[in-house]
């Protein structure tokens, strides 16, 4: 049994939900990224820069 459907309907109710906008200060970069949780948003950065370093990430967390 395939595993698509139960990661079809994460990917749907994950898209329901609020997402907050965070504040990424990366190196010499600031980087604004919409996620849905810190760990969604070290995912999206790690998508965008294959050497991200979640350790190395000063985060703030802006309200919309």
């Amino acid at each position: 049994m395939s595993n698509t459907n139960t990661n079809d309907a994460f990917a749907q109710w994950r898209s329901k939900q609020p997402r907050k906008l965070f504040r990424v200060f990366y190196k010499d970069n600031t980087f604004d990224v919409l996620a849905h949780s810190e760990s969604d948003l070290h995912e999206q950065m790690r998508r965008v820069l294959p050497h991200y370093q979640q350790q190395l990430a000063k985060i703030t967390q802006t309200n919309v």
